[in-house]
């Protein structure tokens, strides 16, 4: 066990670095937030983020997937890709504005989010073997946001600006980067044109279709709150699914950190991969439930420091009751794993998609305890995101046995 984590360590270390500076900085604004507009705004301002991460997805269109395996030339391609579709999701939330949607203040406010979504360096950093750079970058991207939102916003009225702070931190710095690189490296482009970009828009469409499926899986229960719960319900479940997003980003960091671990055993054959699995599953479950037990523990002090006052004895419990959420999540870490090193994408697709309909069900539930007036209470859809998980888990197994 000591050899393996000297083996996955470092990696983990340089990937986790990158997704740990996020998540601080994410969580540092919750109280900033609350303190000064209260605990259902926030709920508004961090559904705007989850639809924005939605949208980021499409705007993405799987080019971090694909770009390390694609020529360094190609970059200029997949920048004008993204660029495209941001325009186009630029041009949807206008139309919601002018049609005086309510929310579209919130999604507007998400619009530089977006941008640094179009210029985010990953794709370079990453196939150049350059994660510290990119550490470094989302690190002081996320810096500048939190300072512009701390001494830039203060108006409660306005909660959509605190988004539109953050991106411009990210845009400003991933501009920069760009900047220095085409002088300093002299970046070369290849030309583009249509037919490349609708070459690549077919070819990456299965990595899109597959990433908004798990988006929602994990997202569609938030955005059923904001419309059946009421904002204190709505705000502490924000809360939640961020928290458990935090853990998700930690473990999307410690896989790629295994990666080129597992690709090496697996190919040595099944006993080798097996009991590397054992070891990792292992390891992963003795370190959530660690989590675990500190956010028992420490419940109390985090939602007095995230509530700041509003509901921080609700809260508690809700932080209580979800966190061993992650420990299930983190159990279908290498399941995932295995059926991408057979490259079993349809068996993904599959797979997620039959889970989006079950949590479409679940959701449709929600709404309808709401059409016959039944309260949704604030640990209702805890509840539902740990069954959630747990099916997801149950249907990976199932069709992992099947795939060999």
């Amino acid at each position: 066990m000591i050899q393996l984590i000297k083996h996955i360590f470092p990696n983990f270390f340089r990937l986790g670095l990158i997704q740990l500076f996020s998540i601080l900085l994410q969580f540092l604004l919750i109280p900033v937030v609350v303190s000064r507009a209260g605990i259902a705004e926030n709920g508004k301002l961090l559904t705007a983020l989850s639809i924005a991460v939605l949208f980021s997805i499409l705007i993405n269109y799987g080019t971090s997937q694909s770009g390390p395996l694609a020529r360094p030339t190609a970059i200029g391609l997949l920048l004008a890709l993204r660029s495209i579709l941001f325009l186009g999701v630029s041009a949807f939330f206008l139309l919601l504005y002018l049609f005086d949607i309510a929310f579209s203040y919130f999604l507007l406010g998400t619009l530089p989010i977006l941008l640094a979504e179009v210029l985010n360096p990953y794709v370079l950093c990453i196939g150049a073997d350059r994660l510290r750079v990119l550490a470094w970058l989302n690190f002081f991207g996320r810096l500048i946001g939190f300072l512009l939102v701390y001494y830039g916003w203060s108006n409660a009225a306005a909660a959509y600006w605190v988004n539109a702070y953050v991106g411009a931190g990210l845009v400003m710095v991933f501009l920069f980067f760009w900047v220095y690189e085409s002088v300093k490296r002299r970046l070369q482009w290849e030309p583009i044109s249509v037919k490349a970009i609708y070459q690549l828009g077919q070819t990456n469409f299965p990595l899109l279709l597959s990433n908004l499926l798990v988006h929602l899986q994990q997202s569609l229960v938030l955005y059923s709150i904001g419309a059946v719960a009421g904002g204190s319900v709505l705000g502490i479940y924000a809360i939640i699914d961020k928290l458990i997003w935090g853990f998700r980003m930690i473990l999307t960091s410690f896989s790629g950190a295994v990666l080129a671990r597992a690709l090496h055993l697996y190919k040595e054959g099944q006993v080798a991969w097996l009991l590397f699995r054992q070891r990792i599953n292992r390891l992963l479950a003795l370190g959530l439930l660690l989590a675990a037990a500190i956010l028992v523990a420490g419940a109390q002090p985090l939602a007095v420091l995230l509530a700041k006052g509003a509901d921080e004895q609700m809260l508690a419990t809700a932080i209580r009751l979800a966190a061993l959420i992650p420990l299930v999540t983190a159990l279908n870490l290498l399941n995932v794993l295995e059926l991408l090193l057979e490259k079993q994408f349809s068996l993904l697709n599959k797979i997620n998609f039959y889970i989006f309909l079950v949590v479409t069900l679940f959701c449709a539930t929600l709404l309808g305890l709401r059409w016959m007036q039944i309260d949704i209470l604030f640990w209702m859809p805890i509840a539902l995101l740990f069954l959630i998980e747990t099916i997801t888990l149950l249907f990976y197994e199932k069709n992992r046995h099947h795939s060999r």
